[in-house]
């Protein structure tokens, strides 16, 4: 483990009793209509569940419905974007004003302890309702959004981008990121340190846990008994590796014992359908599309085996993600196959908690497969262990703790 998650992991949780934790206002303001897959949902719901768990009262203000989020529990206040604007860009500032305005009066209203605000592009709604009611901003920042409109996804008015990227940042009384990449990145852009909080993902592990009915999927997906199956579920995207492990099952392909499951979508994905169709192994690849957060875990339970092949960044930056499906994968108690690229490596162990690979290896990827499909005693001993660093370190209710300590903290500071 690195240096900044042990720091983070020695924190102490912070026990909180029922109606007793604090009033927080949650900001997701993402430019236009959210997935109702995929690692933010995870991580929202990751996080909003386990406060509320806690005693926080949470009031989740957003521009479109969360799947998972207990309504009964948490209120939601629903802000729809409008289509409107000659561009991307353009669209995207304008529904950004149009969150701002409503959600600042909400606010107004009734102010809470502190505003969370999962950062997205062209958005201040955050720092506005900070400044009219003199409650801290708390900024969930995943990454920068002008490295991702320059690699990723191109978005346009970057200086306008840029601008707003910086108002939030320099608001903002807290700064949680989940990866000590990310820290080091704000630090080099001049950030203060001390305003900077590094808060990995996690996982519910109650949820994702072995034995749920793995048994029923397998029968229900074909699989042949006796086979190993090799599950895999994320974003068909450069960065998780998705052509690295097609070329990987293209070499497995003559062994009629292993079976692939691809949990997920992306515009990947018919390189990789037409890659094994290619090469003669898609027989035994399944790929389901996008699933419900919901149904995830039954998918994973009904795997032997998990493979998270992500690869470096393409402008060759530090790797700076700290995958859900990492956390996830380990609460499942499977045998793990991963690259050895940032927090990945930090979190996991070689021959203790998975397999590590150097990343984009497709020879190491496919010796590793082949390992775990060989040895169940590996796979109970790795998943085991993985399950056990998950259940002590990695739950969402460690994630919530660090961000109610740093509150308590942040409202115990001296007087300026």
């Amino acid at each position: 483990m690195g240096s900044a998650l042990r720091a983070t992991a020695a924190e102490p949780s912070r026990q909180i009793q029922a109606a007793s934790g604090p009033d927080i206002v949650y900001l997701r303001a993402a430019p236009g209509p959210g997935t109702q897959v995929g690692g933010a949902a995870s991580h929202i719901n990751g996080f909003i569940n386990a406060a509320l768990r806690k005693g926080a009262r949470v009031r989740l203000i957003s521009n479109d419905q969360i799947a998972g989020l207990d309504s009964d529990k948490a209120s939601l206040r629903i802000i729809g974007p409008e289509p409107l604007g000659t561009t991307r860009a353009v669209a995207d500032i304008n529904n950004g004003l149009r969150f701002t305005q409503a959600a600042v009066r909400e606010i107004e209203r009734n102010p809470p302890d502190f505003i969370y605000q999962r950062y997205s592009r062209f958005n201040w709604a955050g720092v506005e309702a900070s400044q009219r009611t003199g409650r801290p901003l708390f900024l969930e920042y995943n990454g920068s959004e002008v490295w991702a409109s320059r690699h990723w996804s191109p978005v346009g008015m970057r200086r306008m981008l840029e601008r707003c990227e910086r108002l939030n940042l320099a608001a903002a009384a807290l700064i949680f990121v989940v990866s000590d990449v990310i820290r080091r990145n704000l630090e080099r852009a001049g950030i203060p340190a001390k305003k900077i909080v590094v808060n990995p993902n996690g996982v519910d592990t109650d949820v994702f846990r072995p034995g749920i009915g793995g048994d029923q999927a397998r029968a229900a997906l074909g699989i042949p008994e006796g086979a190993t199956l090799v599950g895999f579920t994320g974003t068909f995207a450069p960065w998780h590796g998705v052509l690295v492990l097609a070329a990987a099952i293209a070499q497995l392909r003559a062994d009629p014992n292993l079976w692939f499951l691809l949990i997920g979508g992306g515009v990947l994905r018919p390189e990789v359908e037409r890659l094994l169709r290619h090469t003669g192994a898609a027989d035994r690849a399944i790929f389901t599309g996008p699933v419900e957060h919901k149904y995830v875990p039954l998918l994973l339970d009904a795997c032997d085996v998990l493979v998270s092949p992500h690869i470096p960044m393409p402008d060759g930056s530090e790797f700076f993600g700290s995958p859900t499906k990492l956390f996830e994968y380990m609460a499942m108690g499977k045998g793990i196959v991963a690259s050895r690229l940032g927090q990945i490596a930090e979190v996991l162990t070689d021959e203790e908690t998975a397999l590590l690979v150097e990343p984009g290896d497709v020879q190491a990827l496919c010796a590793a497969i082949r390992r775990l499909a060989a040895s169940r005693p590996l796979r109970v001993r790795l998943g085991a262990a993985a399950r056990e660093s998950a259940i002590s370190q990695h739950t969402w209710e460690r994630n919530a703790d660090r961000v109610f300590w740093a509150y308590d903290s942040w409202n115990d500071r001296p007087a300026e």
